[in-house]
């Protein structure tokens, strides 16, 4: 089987289940979790800070709203930050049928709309994937974009897509050992912080959940989704402002087995010049989760950005 190890990495942070919880906690951070019914879906979701421009966070595979903490820390003295877990993930509930990106666009879109004021989307990995998808479909909704680590601007093959697609099957997301769930959240790291032990500890403990099994059934519907929505075609006709972050040491992006011949720089520069009205910033000693392992330079970067 093709690079298993590393293909792990897709599903690299943790989750739990939806439930009741009022409140959150991720490493010393601690948030109030609020909810919101859209399209008969409970949506949970933090929200911190106050003003008229809103930072949207979309977290990405396998990961969940609490991905964000250090960001929503450190930009909510200026801005009001919302971090919204995607249907299926922590807590928010499951919607019927398939979770590909367009239903997840679809849902993202109405969560937006529910909301008054200036909104700037912020995106990771899969996330940055549907924002991009978001901002292309609903372009009124969106005043400016930040992609972190974008899932989308790496491309695949047919065949590449294909074994990625016959690899993934709910039974094996299901049957990962601890290691290998270890190993996988290792992967996004370019140096592991041990306050991010809590993604490992969740991770292993969302196998004990009764909606567990279709959890798993969901994240391989997310890959499919992510490998058969690819957005190459439409950067060209996005416009509004986009900053794009890329960690120096990314791992994971791109595919070192369908794509040896990239490194994460090729990535970055095809994304940026696709994109009419971006900008690329490179953060030194940073791995995929970029936005926990780098949160300074990453809200550092946010706000210097929002100021132009």
């Amino acid at each position: 089987m093709i690079g298993l190890t590393l293909l792990f990495a897709f599903l690299s942070v943790s989750t739990g289940c939806h439930g009741q919880s009022v409140k959150r906690s991720a490493g010393e951070f601690s948030f109030m979790v609020h909810s919101k019914t859209i399209d008969g879906i409970p949506l949970g979701y933090l929200d911190e800070g106050e003003g008229d421009t809103l930072l949207i966070f979309v977290h990405g595979l396998g990961s969940n709203k609490m991905a964000w903490s250090k960001n929503m820390v450190g930009l909510r003295e200026k801005y009001r930050c919302i971090a919204i877990d995607l249907p299926g993930y922590q807590d928010s509930g499951f919607g019927q049928g398939v979770h590909d990106l367009i239903f997840y666009r679809n849902i993202l879109s109405s969560f937006i709309q529910s909301f008054e004021g200036v909104k700037i989307l912020i995106g990771h990995s899969m996330g940055g994937q549907i924002a991009i998808m978001t901002s292309y479909a609903f372009p009124e909704l969106i005043h400016r974009l930040v992609l972190v680590a974008p899932a989308g601007f790496e491309q695949f093959s047919e065949e590449a897509s294909q074994i990625m697609k016959n690899i993934y099957q709910a039974q094996m997301v299901c049957n990962m050992t601890e290691e290998q769930i270890e190993s996988s959240i290792l992967l996004n790291f370019y140096q592991f912080p041990e306050d991010a032990r809590f993604m490992i500890q969740d991770r292993i403990a969302l196998t004990q959940e009764q909606m567990f099994i279709k959890y798993c059934d969901m994240i391989v519907q997310n890959i499919a989704g992510m490998l058969n929505n690819p957005v190459a075609s439409i950067l060209p006709d996005i416009s509004i402002p986009v900053l794009i972050l890329f960690g120096e040491s990314d791992q994971l992006i791109p595919n070192p087995y369908f794509n040896p011949h990239l490194t994460v720089k090729d990535v970055g520069e095809y994304g940026h010049e696709a994109l009419p009205n971006s900008q690329l910033k490179w953060i030194e000693n940073g791995g995929h989760i970029l936005q926990w392992e780098r949160s300074k330079e990453v809200n550092l970067a946010i706000l210097s950005y929002l100021k132009q």
